[in-house]
């Protein structure tokens, strides 16, 4: 594949008389169009070419971390993050009223 947003799973070797399925993963990361070709390729059947297209829609709302404390009291709750992104990404806090 020729694109950096997708990631394949299983490349081993297959004979001729393999049957089974290939697992990609596509992780964009703006949403829109992107063209991509998949390409299977086989010493006794040749290559095998398929053009891809692929739509990265918007990301839905996270969920919602919420704090309930007594007046004068605190509460600490953690909250988990996953970066996609391939260099170092600094998030920011904000508290609403």
């Amino acid at each position: 594949m020729n694109s950096k947003s997708l990631l394949i799973y299983n490349t081993t070797p297959c004979s001729s008389t393999f049957q089974g399925s290939l697992s990609f993963e596509f992780l964009p990361f703006k949403t829109g169009v992107t063209n991509s070709k998949l390409q299977l390729s086989s010493a006794e059947l040749g290559m095998f070419q398929y053009d891809l297209q692929l739509t990265a829609t918007a990301a839905g709302p996270e969920k919602a971390v919420y704090f309930r404390a007594s007046l004068g009291g605190g509460q600490q709750q953690s909250a988990h993050f996953v970066n996609f992104a391939k260099l170092k990404t600094e998030y920011t806090c904000k508290v609403l009223n």
